[in-house]
């Protein structure tokens, strides 16, 4: 039988996940509690370990050390192979379809040209080494008879599909030191708020795990507030299985992620639904859970976990390690006072302006911004 709520172990989850060398997934639906309970497990995040939270709506914004849409560069943190693949991982999670290998090649043989990784039979002098960079080179060399026109412009569209601000950016400093190691006990939330479309986050994402890995970055939580599209890249799924031995560990957080990812966690906290499905809901079924949680109050959760070392099981107050299921209740926590954000940057350089800045920068970036010397001083703000 369940025992008494747990008031305490929802703020733990993620020294679980570092204790146990596992990963976890936070299940249910929009308004039950999944984004307060990561919120509140931040702020209890292992001292020796960086958090990284990849935030879909903006809602970390003051619960983690820092907070901002910080932009990184793919076609300089990746190799021109893997830049391909991790352009060709984002499609398939984003769009559900493959790019074929022609078009993944001239991606590759482009980037290749801008990195003098490959000579080049075009003029690539005026190219920057960035995504757009890469596509007007593609367009060029298709334009001359060089490349498959078929191909380039099935590369063409697949940029396209990935192209927003934070990947055509330079990578902001911040990011820089997050893969250096220098962020360890900090946590980091990436405000991807502003990006719309489902291939341009998970190429973000792809690019910044294969940097993390080409770093060897450890210690690491990468919490995922929301999945995008029907699928996990493959990047993502190698993380699961293979990473949290290594030290790098993921969080899921998401209203119903794919059956795929709940092969590779050791915990699950799992917020009550009303009704599984159309069926439930016409025989007048409801969620188990519903019933036997609400009497604790909102934001109540249930966790299944096992517990896979000593350490882990005495982070749930468990005497020896194994399996246990909990109920567990979590309270939204304060904002950190120390906490350095885009909103508290911008109200503090642009005044009574801050709002007009703040909608211009999510939508042009710091270099195309009408707002230009108040996005020099945000950017130098936002990682200090």
């Amino acid at each position: 039988m369940t025992g008494p709520v747990n008031a305490e172990v929802g703020r733990r989850l993620l020294k679980f996940v570092a204790a146990s060398r596992g990963n976890a997934v936070v299940i249910g639906p929009s308004g039950s509690g999944k984004t307060v309970l990561m919120e509140a497990a931040v702020e209890q995040s292992p001292d020796d370990h960086v958090v990284v939270v990849l935030d879909e709506v903006g809602a970390y914004s003051g619960y983690t050390d820092y907070h901002a849409p910080y932009p990184i560069n793919p076609a300089r943190h990746l190799s021109p192979l893997a830049l391909s693949l991790a352009i060709g991982d984002a499609v398939r999670a984003g769009k559900a379809m493959e790019l074929s290998t022609g078009a993944k090649l001239i991606i590759e043989r482009a980037a290749a040209w801008l990195s003098n990784e490959e000579k080049a039979p075009i003029d690539v002098s005026n190219h920057p080494r960035s995504l757009p960079g890469i596509a007007k080179a593609i367009e060029d060399a298709a334009n001359k008879g060089i490349l498959n026109v078929e191909h380039a412009y099935e590369a063409l569209w697949a940029l396209g599909r990935a192209r927003h601000w934070m990947l055509t950016t330079e990578t902001h400093p911040l990011i820089e030191r997050l893969l250096n190691g220098e962020l360890r006990g900090r946590s980091v939330s990436i405000d991807l708020s502003g990006v719309h479309g489902s291939v341009a986050k998970w190429l973000y994402a792809i690019t910044l795990m294969k940097s993390m890995e080409e770093a060897g970055l450890k210690k690491v939580v990468l919490v995922i507030d929301e999945l995008w599209g029907s699928g996990l890249p493959r990047t993502l799924i190698n993380w699961l299985m293979l990473e949290a031995s290594r030290g790098r560990h993921v969080v899921l957080v998401s209203d119903a992620p794919p059956d795929e990812a709940l092969k590779y966690v050791n915990a699950v906290v799992k917020f009550p639904y009303a009704y599984m499905s159309l069926k439930d809901l016409l025989a007048g079924r409801v969620d188990p859970d519903l019933t036997e949680l609400s009497k604790y109050g909102p934001h109540t959760a249930k966790l299944y976990a096992y517990a896979t070392t000593e350490e882990a099981a005495k982070v749930l107050g468990l005497g020896t390690p194994g399996y246990t299921e909990m109920p567990i209740r979590v309270e939204k926590p304060e904002p950190k006072p120390s906490a350095v954000t885009l909103k508290k940057c911008i109200e503090e350089i642009a005044g009574e302006n801050a709002e007009d800045v703040i909608n211009d920068l999510r939508k042009s970036g710091f270099e195309k911004t009408k707002y230009r010397d108040e996005a020099r001083q945000v950017w130098e703000c936002i990682g200090r």
